[in-house]
């Protein structure tokens, strides 16, 4: 499909992506495991907690997972997290997936959530920081 130049700015923030594409008939960029997206947004990073911006999360939400989504009521529902439960005032534990892997196959455990708060909270400065703001009450984060 040929753009007209409308279109040309949009192509030029094309991005890249390898995945597996299943058992559909194979084209020459299935062949080579290639998935290209093009979106008029203009991205800042595709580090996830580096920007709370629009641009990057409503693409960014198509890669990475959540410990918990919501849905269109906010109503909590579990992501990476399949159940979590106070344990007082201000303690909560939460119950992980079992058998997730990383894109390198390595397992995703209860530490990789505690690396992900503190860098969030304690290495990402302002302006990048950009999600700070929602782990700043967390004293401290811990895995069993």
């Amino acid at each position: 499909m040929k753009l007209g130049s409308p279109f040309r700015p949009r192509l030029l923030s094309a991005l890249l992506f390898s995945i597996f594409l299943g058992s559909a008939p194979a084209t020459p960029a299935q062949e080579r495991g290639e998935l290209r997206i093009a979106t008029s947004y203009k991205l800042m990073t595709l580090d996830p907690q580096y920007a709370n911006l629009n641009e990057n999360t409503s693409l960014l939400s198509h890669i990475y997972e959540r410990l918990v989504y919501q849905d269109e009521n906010l109503e909590l529902k579990p992501g990476l997290a399949t159940s979590w439960r106070p344990l007082s005032d201000t303690q909560w534990a939460f119950k992980l997936r079992d058998k997730v892997r990383f894109h390198d196959g390595s397992a995703f455990d209860a530490d990789d959530v505690v690396y992900t708060i503190e860098r969030i909270r304690d290495f990402l400065k302002p302006p990048s920081g950009g999600f700070r703001s929602y782990v700043s009450g967390i004293k401290s984060v811990s895995a069993p």
